[in-house]
């Protein structure tokens, strides 16, 4: 009840600097997400994004001045019979437009309005404008968990893990349990110091 009743103090104290450790087995609970975990979230997919995001190719059908892929005969009889100044093409685009990236994008979304702290705030705001190419949608817990990863994205297979948790509204607790989540050691004599004051 006592390890319980930290997570408490630690949101009240909301701005308290934490050093992060080493991935720790710890509990998830439902009452608070501290700002603390959500910036080691977010630096967490700042250093997978300098890596480079994931992108996919996307089939794609326009009717353009050019050719760009290949040319689609049937539908471009029918939609230039008469303009013969468009080409009717398919062509594979690359782009973040990806079931992985609404993912991560709504998440943070999500994080933003959880978070308290303003530097909190706009760290996550920060990291969201790294994906304006892609699509603003709704994304369940279910959708995220039903994302593949193979070998071009294994790395970011523990990113959408704890994204699952956040979007299942589970976040991490101070005490020890089977989850893998991020660790963090804080001055616990400032936490009593502000807490009180």
């Amino acid at each position: 009840h006592a390890r319980g009743v930290l997570v408490a103090m630690l949101r009240a104290t909301n701005a308290l600097a934490a050093a992060p450790t080493q991935n720790a087995a710890i509990q998830t609970q439902r009452l608070h997400l501290l700002d603390q975990f959500i910036v080691e979230f977010c630096s967490r997919v700042e250093a997978a994004l300098t890596q480079g995001a994931i992108a996919q190719y996307v089939q794609q059908e326009e009717n353009l001045r050019a050719v760009r892929g290949r040319l689609h005969l049937t539908q471009h009889l029918r939609t230039n019979l008469v303009d013969r100044s468009h080409l009717h093409c398919r062509f594979d685009e690359w782009t973040l437009d990806n079931a992985y990236n609404r993912a991560l994008k709504f998440v943070l979304h999500l994080l933003r309005s959880i978070a308290i702290n303003s530097s909190t705030k706009g760290i996550v705001t920060a990291l969201t404008h790294r994906f304006d190419q892609v699509q603003d949608v709704v994304v369940a817990p279910k959708e995220l968990e039903a994302l593949r990863f193979d070998r071009l994205n294994r790395r970011w297979q523990t990113i959408f893990e704890r994204a699952g948790w956040l979007l299942r509204r589970l976040f991490p607790d101070v005490r020890s349990g089977t989850t893998e989540g991020a660790g963090l050691l804080f001055n616990m004599e400032q936490l009593f110091e502000r807490f009180i004051g």
